[in-house]
């Protein structure tokens, strides 16, 4: 339910910003799919960032995400 509720208000603030594309990813257990999330994150964000000539590691996005949280707590 917590992570459901996380990517609801992402979302919603990211879709202000930005295109939203959702991935179901599929795997033989819970720590390959796991992995396979962080991995392709990752480098998505960091080849987005730099695309846009942006410092990957600044994310306005991610400290917005936890403002809402805390309020919605």
């Amino acid at each position: 339910k917590r992570v459901a509720k996380r990517f609801g208000i992402l979302k919603i603030i990211m879709k202000k910003s930005f295109n939203v594309t959702e991935v179901n990813l599929g795997g033989k257990s819970l720590l390959a799919v796991t992995f396979y999330a962080l991995q392709l994150a990752a480098l998505t964000s960091y080849y987005l960032a730099m695309l846009n000539h942006t410092d990957p590691e600044t994310v306005p996005a991610i400290a917005l995400l936890k403002k809402e949280l805390k309020k919605r707590a």
